[in-house]
């Protein structure tokens, strides 16, 4: 017994300091998905030439950016001529999982529109213009967007949201009438509204894709899959001991 005792002791000694091996997480395959054009007609105003492809050029490089998902290029899922809106979806799906896209996002623009507030006051204009008038205009840009990813194998609804952006700018004008001349005249200075609308609306569009991109990148953990093969062996200092499955020792 004291002989036993004494063997065990010693096994034990020459065990301390050395190493088990344990499995590694595996990798994991990052989820391959294409985003397609936007469909644009479901507002009442009419949004500028190629508006959804920009919407969607947006979102993909936002979500290239944050490194969540493989991204296939949208070409590859639609065709030269084609209309989103008016592709039906089941059609995009085959496309996209005959390309190796296995999650395809689909979105529409729900909302756009520019409101316009005004008001009008008095204003200080130098002689010989007199009566001079400075009306403000405050303008509301406003973007909704509605975004859906669907698994091209299944049909499958992974995820839905919505975002809106909004964005907001001061235009103002004025003007007045000059006495000097035989036939008055107007005479003013105008701020360029288009140029400022323009601008509005470009930032209402990234508030709205940051936000959507926001969304998919915190559902991407839960669509990856495991790599096969991908486990490997590695060391831990001062384990002992076997300790199931995930431990095994080496002599």
């Amino acid at each position: 017994m004291r002989l036993t005792s004494l063997a065990f002791t010693m096994l034990a000694a020459t065990m301390i300091g050395v190493p088990a091996q344990a499995q590694d997480a595996p990798a994991v395959s990052r989820p391959t998905i294409a985003v397609v054009a936007f469909d644009t007609t479901r507002t009442g105003w009419m949004p500028p030439p190629g508006f959804g492809e920009t919407v969607a050029d947006l979102l993909t490089d936002r979500l290239v950016s944050g490194g969540a998902f493989r991204i296939v290029d949208s070409s590859l899922v639609i065709m030269p001529g084609d209309d989103v809106g008016r592709v039906p979806a089941a059609a995009l799906m085959e496309r996209a999982a005959g390309a190796g896209v296995r999650y395809l996002v689909l979105g529409a623009v729900t909302r756009l529109s520019m409101e316009h507030r005004s008001s009008t006051g008095g204003g200080v204009v130098p002689i010989p213009i007199v009566g001079g008038l400075i009306r403000k205009q405050k303008t509301d840009s406003i973007l909704g967007l509605t975004i859906r990813m669907v698994d091209t194998r299944t049909g499958e609804i992974i995820t839905t949201t919505t975002a809106q952006g909004d964005a907001s700018g001061n235009t103002s004008s004025g003007g007045g009438v000059a006495g000097f001349v035989h036939l008055p005249f107007v005479a003013g200075k105008h701020s360029s509204a288009t140029g400022i609308q323009d601008g509005l609306l470009a930032n209402a569009v990234m508030e709205a894709v940051t936000a959507v991109a926001e969304h998919l990148n915190t559902v991407a953990p839960r669509m990856t899959r495991p790599v096969p093969g991908s486990t490997g062996p590695r060391t831990l200092p001062g384990s002992l001991f076997w300790l199931g499955s995930l431990y095994t020792y080496v002599p």
